[in-house]
């Protein structure tokens, strides 16, 4: 059964606690990689599967996983904020966010929301550069993780933030959604990345977009990144490959690199306890074993 206060299961039946990731594509996922090393290390009855559901079986797909008794799933791309009217709760994260990266399944098969990209994303940024107090962001992307993303910085006093993407009506109608929260938040087109980064002094660039996953298709024109500062800091949330073009552009420009392994490994901490009842802690093995 879940617990009401913390979304967390407790597994009173004794039986095989089973959770996994859904998504489309969904090959390129190591949560059960994550989720299945710490499962072991501590001696937990569960498992957690790769869930492949097509953009058109959305419904249908979260239904066999109730019929098979899953208490719950992580989602990625492209159902973070699609997910959400099949939800019967979600948390005030989810609702500041208008995105869903958790659900746990209750023991009367309705499903709670909640967000852990944002903790994820700010967790590993910390974790990986050193006194690092962001005050100027450039986003790309207006998805579900862009939305973290956004809502991470603004809590945590970034003060102004630029933000692009391939549709711009899709970030105009992000940036709306945000538009009191008493930060500076500017809406330009794709194609100016290369002005901001000449015009404006940008501390954190962060690619929120599937551009550059391999498998994805689609890859920047690195050209757009030639007026990127030495010293900022490039936050690529794609880990497959783990270092992508922009990171490796961004690294012969003398930035400092943050990969999205770490936020994976970051934002998956508090899903694992509310799926399996134990806060993990991270290890040098975890890491080592993903990069394997």
């Amino acid at each position: 059964m879940v617990n009401k206060d913390t979304g967390i299961i407790q597994n009173t039946a004794k039986t095989t606690l089973k959770a996994g990731v859904i998504g489309w594509p969904i090959e390129h996922s190591k949560s059960p990689i994550l989720h299945g090393y710490w499962l072991k290390k501590y001696q937990i009855d569960g498992i957690y599967n790769k869930i492949a559901i097509t953009p058109d079986n959305l419904e249908t797909g979260i239904e066999k996983l109730l019929n098979e008794g899953y208490c719950g799933f992580n989602v990625t791309i492209p159902y973070k904020e699609r997910i959400i009217p099949l939800l019967a709760s979600i948390d005030n994260v989810v609702k500041k966010i208008g995105a869903v990266n958790t659900v746990v399944i209750d023991s009367d098969k309705k499903l709670h929301g909640f967000n852990t990209d944002a903790f994820g994303f700010w967790q590993n940024l910390q974790n990986s550069v050193a006194n690092f107090t962001p005050k100027s962001m450039l986003l790309i992307g207006a998805g579900g993780a862009a939305r973290a993303v956004l809502y991470s910085a603004i809590k945590n006093d970034v003060e102004k933030i630029y933000m692009v993407n391939r549709t711009r009506t899709r970030t105009e109608a992000l940036a709306q959604e945000f538009a009191n929260s008493g930060v500076r938040i500017k809406v330009a087109d794709f194609s100016n990345i290369a002005d901001i980064l000449k015009n404006e002094h940008i501390d954190l660039l962060v690619n929120s977009s599937s551009i550059g996953m391999a498998g994805g298709g689609v890859s920047f024109d690195l050209s757009l990144f030639d007026n990127l500062q030495k010293g900022a800091v490039v936050y690529d949330l794609v880990y497959t490959p783990l270092l992508t073009d922009l990171l490796a552009f961004a690294k012969e420009k003398n930035c400092q690199i943050v990969d999205g392994l770490g936020m994976l490994i970051w934002q998956a901490m508090p899903a694992f306890e509310k799926f399996f009842g134990i806060l993990p802690k991270i290890d040098n093995q975890v890491r080592e074993l993903l990069l394997k």
